[in-house]
This record gives C-alpha cells, sequence and structure tokens, in this order.
C-alpha cells in the first residue's frame, strides 16, 4: 500500500469501531506513513453509540480492546485507552506525541460523518495530515447510487448495481510489527 508519506513525527490511529488489525485501513496508512505510531480508542461519552452501554455491550466491548491491545503488544506496540471529546483527545495527543498524522476508518451515521468532517478540517487547517478510510463496511454507501444521483430504496436495484461495480479490496494482513512511539501518553486520562 503506497500512500502519501508524513512529514516527519508520529502518526495517530484513532480505532473505534473497528477493533482489529487485519484489514484495517488506517493502521495500513499509519504503518506506510513512517515514524511511530500511536494507537489510540477515544471512549466518547456523548456519543450515543459509544456512550453508557447494557452489560452484554461493555462486555464485547472490554474483550475487544483487550484483544486488540494484545494483538498490538505482540507487534511492538499498545492501544493507548483515553476518555473525552475526540477532537480534544486527539489535540492532546498531538502535542505529546509531536504526531504529524491521525488516521482512521470512518463511521457512516449522520451525526458522526459531521464530526468526522468538522475534526478532518481542523486538522487539515493546522498542517496535520488527516486521512479517514473505508473500515468496516463491504461498500462506502456514499458511493452508490441511482442515475439521478439518490440513494436506492428498494434492494433488487440496488444489489445489480453493487454487483456489477464491487471489486474485493485487496486482502490487507496483519502488520508483523508496529512502529511503537518513543513518547507515550499516560494510559488513561
Amino acid at each position: 500500500m503506497t500512500q502519501k508519506k508524513t512529514e516527519t513525527g508520529a502518526s495517530i490511529v484513532w480505532f473505534r469501531r473497528d477493533l482489529r488489525i487485519n484489514d484495517n485501513l488506517a493502521l495500513a496508512a499509519a504503518l506506510d506513513a513512517g515514524g511511530d505510531v500511536v494507537c489510540v480508542y477515544i471512549r466518547e461519552p456523548r456519543d450515543a453509540f459509544a456512550g453508557a452501554h447494557g452489560a452484554a455491550q461493555a462486555w464485547w466491548l472490554n474483550e475487544s480492546l483487550e484483544k486488540l491491545d494484545a494483538a498490538l503488544r505482540a507487534r511492538g506496540n499498545r492501544l493507548v485507552l483515553m476518555t473525552g471529546r475526540p477532537q480534544d483527545v486527539l489535540d492532546t495527543l498531538i502535542e505529546k506525541t509531536g504526531a504529524r498524522a491521525v488516521f482512521w476508518n470512518r463511521r457512516y451515521d449522520k451525526a458522526s460523518r459531521d464530526a468526522d468532517a468538522a475534526i478532518k478540517q481542523d486538522l487539515k487547517a493546522r498542517g496535520v495530515d488527516a486521512r479517514s478510510f473505508e473500515g468496516f463496511l463491504l461498500h462506502d454507501p456514499m458511493t452508490l447510487t441511482t442515475g439521478q444521483g439518490k440513494r436506492y430504496s428498494v434492494y433488487s436495484p440496488f444489489w445489480r448495481a453493487f454487483e456489477a461495480r464491487y471489486t474485493p479490496p485487496d486482502a490487507i494482513d496483519a502488520p508483523k510489527k508496529s512502529a511503537p512511539a518513543q513518547r507515550r501518553p499516560t494510559a488513561r486520562t
């Protein structure tokens, strides 16, 4: 995978709903950028999808984060867990690590799309390489539309259009090694 290289400094990988290292475009981009890689999961209390959890959701999230951390540790890195408003947390991490890039996989609900757009715009305005990637969906819902440019509302025409355009992405293997960040933020803030 060839991506634009960051100038210098660390890259931050912001893990969200895609708690895996295989086929993770954001992680692959950070590793390809060179330099240190800071892997972070941000608990967002105000996000309806990431805030308060029932017992089963909390158990699943805890287990998933532990497995992700173990996979990263096996490759020489670790997962930093933080809580707060994502823009504030990312700003803190950028300041503490000297990061020049932030990569994440997209979420597709309207509130998340709006928040991501604002974060990306702010980071880019400050000279930080901010990129998001198709994460956990088979295809980006914004790219498949009818001849009138609208979203499909009937499944059969959608499926025919999807099959006509879909090409499976190249598999991205789990990295054998991850570049650890030299200056680590505290694990929880």
